[in-house]
């Protein structure tokens, strides 16, 4: 399943910084920030969200690939995992918006980890 641009739905994990969330909603995506709706929820009800409403979720707390990989929790749709600082509050959403217009990554069903220019993936682990 491709994650086409605009059209696929976004879950921002609390740590996201609001400067991206408003970039990529002024950018026409739907984007749900956890420091909006539900401040404070864990790592399980984040995926569960995400899954529950087939949005591609990113962010920078290790915890959620983990979870996913350890098989403790169901995935989302895709998981995005930013590493290190963002150079500036926009960044992650710029960074976020470039790999949903590649037409060479597929994001569904996988965890997709960017640090700086590098991008690597993973497909997540059968369902246990």
């Amino acid at each position: 399943m491709t994650v086409p641009g605009a059209a696929c739905p976004l879950l921002a994990d609390e740590n996201v910084p609001r400067a991206s969330v408003d970039y990529l909603r002024a950018r026409g995506y739907d984007v749900v920030w956890i420091a909006e709706a539900s401040p404070g929820v864990s790592d399980p009800v984040v995926l569960a969200r995400g899954r529950a409403e087939a949005r591609l979720t990113f962010g920078f707390d290790l915890d959620l690939p983990e979870r996913i990989v350890r098989g403790t929790d169901a995935p989302p749709l895709g998981l995005v995992l930013f590493r290190g600082a963002p150079e500036t509050p926009t960044a992650t959403g710029e960074l976020l918006e470039a790999l949903l217009l590649r037409d060479d990554l597929e994001l569904a069903g996988r965890i997709t980890v960017v640090k700086g220019t590098q991008v690597r993936q993973r497909p997540f682990p059968p369902a246990r």
